[in-house]
């Protein structure tokens, strides 16, 4: 009996929330002396084109209170001979960086711990789906026509947020 009035208290302590947002590329240039890590997410060269995929997260410095400390961006780059493009998406402010992985193609996860006013800390996972943003890109390069094609990727990506209450 008491296990089963146990299991309905243990839910409600760790309720999970998600929501979803669409964000806009940036063309913000990151401080290179706030960089504080760098994970590869992936890595593919095809038909001459290295493409890469990373999450970067800048350091804010100490905080005296629930304060973000870091910013995580996704980072893309489509270097080739006839044409670099990139761009980068800030993906949010959080209080410390977890982890980033790569879940499938053009799927990738994020896990870190923000502060929410009406919730406290939470653990968050920023779901990414960056589809959009390849077939853009292609969507560019095409446009120029096989002459140069440097620039910023202007694109989206879609990105959700699953909120759980952190667990100390």
């Amino acid at each position: 009996m008491k296990k089963a009035l146990l299991l309905p208290i243990a839910a409600l302590l760790t309720s999970v929330s998600a929501q979803a947002k669409s964000i806009a590329s940036d063309d913000k240039q990151i401080p290179v002396s706030s960089v504080s890590q760098v994970v590869q997410l992936a890595k593919v060269e095809r038909d001459s084109v290295t493409k890469t995929v990373s999450v970067v997260v800048t350091d804010h410095g100490k905080s005296t209170d629930v304060s973000p400390t870091a910013s995580i961006y996704l980072t893309f780059t489509a270097f080739a001979e006839m044409g670099n493009v990139s761009t980068s998406f800030p993906i949010d402010h959080v209080l410390s960086f977890a982890s980033a992985v790569r879940k499938s193609a053009g799927i990738y996860e994020i896990k870190a711990q923000v502060y929410r006013d009406e919730a406290g800390i939470q653990d968050i996972t920023y779901t990414i789906d960056t589809n959009q943003m390849f077939i853009d890109e292609d969507k560019m390069r095409k446009a120029c026509g096989g002459d140069f094609c440097d620039g910023e990727l202007k694109t989206s990506i879609e990105v959700k947020e699953t909120l759980k209450k952190a667990q100390f």
